[in-house]
């Protein structure tokens, strides 16, 4: 008998010791999902940004860009919170712009021309200027991504060379039309296309004296967050109190549409008007809601 109690009380050591190691890891996991969950609610995840393509090449399934770079979106997303702006600065010297020069809302486009969701960004581009004509000025802004998009650089480059001759824009529609071919001889191709002076091209191009430039561009978007493309800050001259509060409800109406990841901010370009920067190629209809508080 004396054997048999010793089993039982053997058996009831190991059992407890079993159900004590059970309720120690069932506590760790609930604990390390109150910390997921907290991670998420402060954006610390990376929930994915809609239709951006910096670290996949800008044509996988999965369309999350790199981390979100930018400064916490200003303003709670309850309205109790006043929003304000971060200051960018973006020059415009010697860029071309694609429909009204001194327009009254100016869109800037970060952009890559081997980027495909670049491409998919053009038709609501596109029918943005049509919709607001008169109203619009496009800028292009040079952000090649090169570490995934081999042919980025000299593209850019290229568009640079196109522009010293008058047609940066039939240049980039082309750029654009041939995604897939965007090697040295077809970059001189198109140029030849477009009735450019070939030589004077072709010696912009191989000399690399474009190089800075786009560079220069690129630093430009960096310093103010962008981390992938496309990426667009729209803006206008209307600095007021009440153009503040309304692009901050802007702000935070896609933030909750999207997910708190999604990078979108108010902004104040140069000193002067209010405008929202954002990433991504999104739909017509969001393009129009961020807008129209400047179209008023």
């Amino acid at each position: 008998m004396e054997k048999q109690n010793d089993q039982s009380h053997a058996t009831l050591i190991g059992v407890s010791v079993i159900l004590a190691a059970l309720l120690i890891s069932a506590s760790l996991f609930m604990t390390m999902g109150q910390v997921n969950d907290s991670l998420k609610k402060i954006g610390t995840l990376g929930a994915a940004n809609p239709g951006t393509g910096a670290n996949n090449g800008g044509g996988s399934n999965n369309p999350v860009v790199n981390p979100p770079t930018n400064p916490p979106t200003q303003g709670g997303s309850n309205g109790n919170v006043a929003p304000t702006a971060i200051p960018i600065k973006i020059s415009f010297e010697g860029k071309p712009v694609k429909g009204v020069q001194n327009a009254k809302i100016k869109i800037v486009e970060y952009s890559d021309f081997e980027c495909t969701f670049c491409s998919r960004a053009l038709p609501a581009v596109s029918q943005v200027l049509d919709q607001y004509k008169g109203k619009i000025g496009l800028y292009y802004k040079q952000f090649p991504l090169t570490q995934i998009h081999p042919n980025a650089q000299k593209a850019a480059e290229a568009s640079e060379c196109a522009s010293d001759q008058g047609k940066f824009w039939e240049y980039h529609d082309k750029l654009f039309e041939n995604q897939n071919a965007l090697g040295i001889a077809s970059l001189k191709q198109y140029a030849k296309d477009l009735k450019l002076d070939e030589a004077k091209f072709a010696a912009c191009l191989d000399g690399g004296s474009k190089a800075t430039a786009v560079s220069t561009e690129q630093s430009e978007g960096v310093a103010f967050g962008v981390g992938g493309t496309p990426s667009f800050v729209i803006f206008s001259d209307n600095k007021s109190p009440a153009m503040l509060s309304a692009l901050g409800a802007v702000v935070s109406k896609y933030k909750q549409q999207y997910g708190p990841n999604f990078s979108i901010d108010v902004v104040q370009v140069n000193g002067g008007g209010y405008g929202i920067s954002f990433s991504g190629a999104l739909p017509l209809e969001t393009f129009k809601g961020i807008i129209e508080p400047m179209a008023a």
